[in-house]
């Protein structure tokens, strides 16, 4: 994974890194063996039925950034699209 971010972590980052990423899967892991049987699947920890505290607001766009602006945030922009080296394939690591 490190090299294809590009990253080039020490010796020490990438014991730690092995370290927590097994603690993550381990933790995924543990999740099987919880009985869900039942349960319904829920869009946060806690539904806003039960807790009004809760707030949901509606997926609505909202006010759109000025594209000038936004094109001149990445190195480079075609057509509208920002133009990032290939990762994968032809020319990539």
């Amino acid at each position: 994974m490190a090299r294809l971010a590009r990253l080039m972590p020490t010796d020490e980052q990438v014991e730690r890194y092995r370290r927590e990423l097994g603690d993550v899967l381990a933790w995924a892991s543990a999740l099987k063996e919880v009985d869900a049987e039942g349960l319904r699947p829920m869009a946060a920890p806690a539904d806003a039925e039960s807790h009004p505290q809760v707030r949901l607001d509606p997926d609505v766009p909202g006010v759109m950034l000025d594209r000038s602006k936004i094109d001149g945030i990445g190195p480079m922009v075609d057509d509208g699209f920002f133009v990032v080296p290939k990762v994968f394939g032809d020319g990539g690591a």
